[in-house]
């Protein structure tokens, strides 16, 4: 199996910088996701084949990268890769139903009326 990056398709963009606020730590590191899109060729050879099967297409990667500005140069980790969800459709009101019968779940039942012994 290989892989190959062919092109940029655009020029990276900053999608999200977020502050990584770690336990015992101040706050010097910070987390920013690109987002890439990019042409990308794979090519697999199946047991038993003798030619590849080559795959080329267009690919939008959102990969993200921890700095730690506490050191000069910043330190850059690569944190992984991430995917984009479909944006939900629900209106409002189905929105709110939800919310109404799924935020009762973890609250205590309502306490029930003790009668009084005077």
């Amino acid at each position: 199996m290989s892989w190959k990056l062919i092109k940029f398709n655009s020029t990276p963009k900053i999608v999200s910088i977020q502050p990584l606020l770690l336990p015992g730590k101040p706050l010097t590191d910070i987390q920013i996701v690109y987002r890439i899109e990019s042409r990308q060729r794979i090519a697999r050879i199946a047991p038993g084949e003798k030619e590849p099967h080559v795959v080329e297409s267009d690919v939008v990667d959102y990969a993200a990268f921890s700095f730690d500005a506490s050191k000069t140069p910043s330190r850059v980790f690569f944190a992984g890769t991430l995917f984009e969800f479909p944006a939900p459709n629900d209106s409002a009101s189905a929105m709110m139903t939800s919310m109404k019968v799924k935020g009762d779940i973890f609250r205590q039942p309502p306490p029930t009326a003790v009668p009084s012994t005077n």
